[in-house]
């Protein structure tokens, strides 16, 4: 169970900065702060991307429920795990244990039931996923539009879904 500190911090932003010790700065924050359902981030490399993305992933688990599901795509399955690995590592911050959720190789299940799960970018290997909460390309460039087009209708029954 998450120290009691973690729910005091319904705010991304304020979550990242103080359940895991993470300032962004104010393009990062605004980011973090935002309630658009689609963001899409164009940045050099090593701005923190990943950060603020894996700062994000963690702040909708923690705050989530059996319902939530997050599918983490990237071109290969190494990079998906680089971005689970974040998620982890914020979430040990927290005090929250993971596991897998048995079913898929790379995914991290809490004890709230929220989970997230990394993919590979290829369509045959995202297909089966429903309701998802969030959805998140990483190195979205490099993603087929095949497997973009696949991955689109598990947005469809989650009207909250963002992208």
């Amino acid at each position: 169970m998450p120290g009691p500190f973690v729910n005091q911090w319904l705010d991304a932003c304020g979550f990242a900065r103080g359940a895991l010790g993470f300032t962004p700065d104010p393009v990062q924050a605004a980011i973090l702060r935002s309630t658009s359902r689609r963001i899409l981030l164009n940045c050099c490399r090593q701005w923190g991307k990943s950060t603020v993305t894996a700062a994000l992933i963690a702040h909708r688990l923690v705050h989530g429920g059996p319902s939530t599901l997050i599918l983490a795509v990237a071109p290969a399955l190494r990079q998906s795990g680089e971005l689970l690995r974040k998620v982890a590592r914020f979430l040990a911050l927290c005090g929250l244990p993971t596991r897998g959720d048995g079913d898929n190789a790379l995914s991290l299940l809490l004890p709230n039931g929220a989970r997230v799960v990394g993919l590979p970018g290829g369509d045959a290997t995202i297909r089966g996923f429903s309701a998802v909460s969030l959805l998140v390309l990483d190195e979205a460039a490099r993603v087929s539009d095949e497997t973009y087009f696949a991955l689109r209708p598990t947005l469809a029954t989650n009207p909250n879904a963002a992208l």
